[in-house]
């Protein structure tokens, strides 16, 4: 088909032939000029090859932070392709945008181009992850369009894994104290820009406090925490806290929601584990168990004290576990030392628990209580010396002391009143089952004539003392008349 302009003319022939054949086939095309004499052989080769799409590689702003740096580049590079009639064009968030940008082009060793367009941007629009689009059309795929993407994002975080978020409710005993806060954790690996925000029943709440990233073993953390008040958390109101940071999807946690409806208040029982009852001379540090069992919900918590006030004592954490019937256990576990154990020191555990409301529960555990409990009190007998001693000067007042465990008896005597140590006690002897104590102390014919009182008083821990008073005979009829 033939086209003037002006006076020259212009002629177009197409041949049509199987792409299969391209690669395999040499063709020429042979133009003939009648009027000029003139004969042009044109011969086409190597169609395939020469047409090469290209390859597309983007090249971002470094993805360390640089707080001086406000302008930065992508660059998008279009490798080994033919020809060289490529286009690039430039989308920012899918849309196009008048980016100031040239395409320049180069002719490689190996017959093939290079080409690459630059565009600047914003560090804003980097940071808050705006996508960059490379929009090629090249002859090698027609009039198809070939996209590429890059954002900060896509470039710097794409391996990255998104941040776990955990959720735990206050301790009941900091809900009595009204001091509980819903505490909210997030785990992750760069958290320079999460955002955390709260909500309650559904509603934004700004009464939440949001502490900086900390670093430890590689990875990062946020905490946040909301109050929560006794009246909510019976309530069973919903606190939810959500985790925003860039190129992940939000993620959002509730609050674990307890029952405390009263079918699923459940107090715990509760049971001690003591040190044993029997004597070991080796054994320094002991241990005592406060166990809970079968309660529901399982916001419990445990309290040591010693003779009925608070100590520092070397405790593990109170630990709980949930039973195969739903309802929970828990233990918490404190050591104590042999000396302590052994005079009769009183451990109490105080536990609280919702089933009981603001109350506490408070249970004991003793040596006395633990191992003693169903011994009887020791019985005391105290005897006057035979006339006949007196007369002789060796009398001797006895306290004869009765029971099953003496070993740490101890017996102390009065004279008139007033403390003695003119006394000698023996040690614990063994028979039939029981034991005895024998303790004597001296006694003049003088005192017994004018009926001095002799006081034994035997002391054994876990009984109340018990006291015996030499009888008092009517010395008259010995008096000469």
């Amino acid at each position: 088909m033939a086209q003037s302009s002006g006076r020259a003319f212009t002629l177009v022939s197409q041949l049509t032939v199987p792409a299969s054949d391209l690669a395999h086939h040499t063709y020429q095309c042979s133009v003939e000029h009648t009027p000029s004499r003139k004969k042009i052989d044109v011969e086409i080769t190597n169609v395939c090859e020469a047409l090469i799409h290209p390859e597309v590689r983007l090249l971002g702003p470094s993805c360390e932070r640089n707080a001086m740096e406000k302008q930065m580049e992508v660059v998008c590079l279009l490798l080994r392709f033919s020809p060289h009639a490529a286009k690039v064009e430039w989308l920012v968030n899918g849309e196009k945008r008048n980016l100031p940008t040239d395409f320049s082009v180069g002719k490689g060793t190996d017959g093939t181009y290079m080409g690459q367009s630059r565009v600047n941007i914003t560090k804003e629009s980097w940071e808050q992850g705006d996508v960059y689009t490379c929009q090629v059309t090249h002859p090698a795929r027609g009039l198809e369009r070939s996209m590429h993407n890059t954002s900060k994002c896509l470039a710097c975080l794409s391996n990255s894994v998104a941040p776990s978020v955990y959720v735990t409710e206050p301790s009941y005993d900091d809900l009595i104290g009204k001091t509980a806060r819903v505490t909210c954790l997030v785990l992750g690996y760069s958290l320079v820009d999460v955002r955390v925000v709260w909500e309650v029943d559904g509603k934004a709440s700004s009464d939440a406090e949001t502490g900086n990233p900390e670093q430890a073993n590689g990875t990062q953390s946020v905490t946040s925490t909301h109050k929560i008040t006794l009246e909510q958390w019976k309530s069973r109101t919903k606190f939810t806290c959500k985790v925003r940071l860039p190129c992940f999807a939000e993620v959002t946690q509730d609050m674990p929601l307890m029952d405390t409806t009263r079918e699923g208040l459940v107090h715990p029982e509760v049971r001690f584990l003591g040190p044993s009852c029997e004597r070991n001379a080796m054994e320094k540090q002991m241990e005592v168990v406060c166990l809970l069992l079968r309660f529901s919900p399982h916001a419990a918590k445990v309290e040591w004290l010693v003779n009925g006030e608070k100590r520092n004592l070397p405790t593990m954490d109170f630990s709980v576990g949930k039973g195969t019937d739903g309802s929970y256990m828990g233990q918490s576990r404190v050591n104590i030392t042999k000396e302590s154990w052994e005079k009769g020191d009183v451990y109490t555990c105080k536990v609280t628990h919702p089933a009981w409301g603001t109350e506490h529960s408070m249970h004991n555990t003793s040596k006395c209580l633990a191992c003693l409990s169903n011994s009887v009190a020791p019985s005391v007998y105290v005897t006057e010396p035979s006339y006949d001693d007196l007369i002789g000067k060796t009398a001797r007042v006895t306290c004869l002391v009765l029971g099953y465990s003496l070993v740490d008896v101890w017996v102390a005597w009065e004279v008139d009143g007033k403390a003695s140590s003119d006394a000698e006690t023996g040690n614990p002897e063994q028979a039939n089952g029981t034991q005895s104590v024998t303790s004597t102390h001296k006694i003049t014919l003088e005192q017994w004539k004018s009926r001095t009182k002799f006081t034994c008083k035997v002391r054994l821990p876990c009984f109340a003392e018990v006291t015996q008073d030499m009888p008092l005979m009517d010395t008259s009829e010995y008096v000469c008349v």
